[in-house]
């Protein structure tokens, strides 16, 4: 597992947003029954000392597994490793990483 891998598969198949101005949030998704990359994404990530959660939702097709990071410190750490590399979310995760170092954050 690498920044690359995770940095395509972020573009394809990730979101990331701000929530009310106050916090961000980082997520991936996939299908229940092909969720071991997201297993071997939040073990790369572990070692990288950046926290994520795995939650699994049902749908009405099936059931999604999905990768999240909220904590502001860790979304920056992520987006800024993955963003050389990404293609299609690069703008955005640009926005989001001056959003981040540009908020006076409560807890800092």
């Amino acid at each position: 597992m690498n920044w690359e891998y995770i940095a395509g598969f972020f573009d394809g198949e990730g979101s990331i947003s701000i929530v009310n101005k106050k916090y961000c949030n980082w997520r991936l998704s996939q299908g229940i029954k092909q969720n071991n990359v997201l297993f071997q994404i939040q073990i790369f990530l572990n070692t990288q000392n950046i926290k994520s959660h795995l939650y699994i939702y049902p749908t009405k097709a099936n059931k999604m597994t999905y990768l999240h990071i909220t904590n502001h410190k860790n979304v920056l750490k992520i987006l800024k490793n993955l963003y050389p590399y990404l293609i299609v979310k690069k703008e955005k995760a640009n926005i989001i990483i001056k959003f981040i170092e540009n908020k006076k954050w409560r807890f800092d």
